[in-house]
């Protein structure tokens, strides 16, 4: 079969009619299209991997804020800890410094109330001591006892002259001599001669006795007068024993 020129040409015409017609009514619509989708694909993923970046963004700072967060929260912690420590060191020593105080006022309320209780058992064996040895010598006064009282009064007197003021009454005339009983004859002389040695003026020596005035002799001229008696003599040594029971006085050899 023979192929004229004129086929061939009508043949190649209708080719690039088809190609023409393909690419107007096919290839073109579908190439947008493909283009179109192409497009839409590439804004989403631009999209998405914004959003990636946008997530990673923020959940780096949120690393960061937490970081931050757990930073302070550390920093928190150990400066509460540090305050209950400084709390707890304070409050335990304002407790011990409490208890100090309460044993030291405890100890020293204790040794108040002994030392009271210690001086009041003083005072009392003391004054009981005195009274019962006071009573003895009431009990036992006699001859010898008012003997030995006139002794006493006349050394007394004649060793505290200055005290007594003796050199004051050389001029007395008139002397009287009391005890709570009346003295024997050679008693009361012996005080008459005695008192006539200090006192050459002297023109009338007197006795007197007053039941009240309790074991001793008293010399009385005017409103002078110088007496010795049980009762202070009793004192003096009250004095003494309390002094040598009182351990703040009391001298250890």
């Amino acid at each position: 079969m023979l192929i004229s020129g004129f086929t061939v040409f009508v043949q190649i015409l209708n080719f690039l009619i088809l190609i023409f017609l393909l690419r107007r009514f096919l290839y073109t619509p579908i190439l947008k299209a493909m283009q179109a989708r192409e497009e839409k694909i590439a804004a989403r993923l631009s999209a998405a991997e914004q959003a990636v970046r946008e997530a990673e963004r923020r959940s780096q700072a949120l690393e960061e804020k937490q970081a931050e967060l757990d930073r302070d929260a550390s920093a928190l912690m150990a400066s509460a800890k540090a305050e209950a420590k400084a709390w707890r060191e304070t409050a335990v020593e304002n407790a011990r410094q409490e208890v100090e105080t309460l044993r030291r006022a405890w100890a020293e309320s204790l040794k108040n109330e002994q030392e009271q209780f210690l001086q009041m058992l003083r005072v009392r064996v003391t004054r009981q001591v005195m009274a019962i040895a006071e009573k003895a010598i009431r009990d036992l006064s006699g001859g010898d006892i008012r003997y030995q009282m006139v002794e006493t009064f006349m050394t007394k007197v004649s060793e505290d002259r200055a005290a007594v003021g003796l050199t004051d009454l050389q001029e007395q005339r008139r002397f009287t001599v009391r005890s709570d009983v009346a003295l024997k004859e050679e008693l009361q002389q012996r005080l008459t001669d005695f008192l006539r040695t200090l006192f050459p003026a002297a023109e009338k020596i007197g006795f007197e006795v007053v039941p009240d005035a309790g074991p001793g002799i008293e010399l009385i001229s005017g409103d002078w007068k110088v007496r010795w008696s049980l009762a202070l003599y009793m004192e003096g040594l009250e004095a003494e024993m309390m002094k040598s029971l009182n351990p703040d006085t009391r001298r250890i050899p």
